[in-house]
């Protein structure tokens, strides 16, 4: 999207690298995939109030330090807790590769990560 005439990804256009079958058809219909790590012109992460970017993350060792300067050391278990539901969520390959089907998207979650339906909707 466009704010101010400068582009700025709204999080449409993200992959994470965990999500094997959008990984295999970019790579299969060829798409340019845009590492958003590292120091080109459109890289880095940033937290856009509206108006201004209140945090800028560049990928160096300081942004830990601005992290916990603006969140505190809560975030540390958010980071956690997030990393711990990815885990969970990955198990939907294996099932896959196991055939396993479901009747419902409740039971598909609820076979990978039985805690994600108690955890959406809901603030940590």
């Amino acid at each position: 999207m466009k704010i101010g005439g400068k582009s700025y990804d709204s999080g449409n256009s993200i992959i994470h690298s965990d999500n094997v079958y959008a990984k295999a058809l970019t790579e299969k219909v060829g798409l340019k995939v845009d590492n958003l790590d590292d120091d080109s012109d459109s890289g880095g992460t940033g937290f856009y109030d509206g108006t201004e970017f209140v945090l800028k993350l560049t990928g160096s060792y300081l942004d830990t330090f601005k992290i916990l300067w603006r969140y505190g050391f809560g975030i540390k278990g958010l980071v956690k807790e997030g990393e711990k539901m990815m885990k969970s969520l990955r198990r939907i390959y294996c099932l896959q590769s196991k055939q396993v089907a479901f009747k419902s998207t409740t039971d598909l979650l609820n076979s990978t990560c039985p805690d994600f339906l108690k955890k959406v909707g809901s603030t940590m």
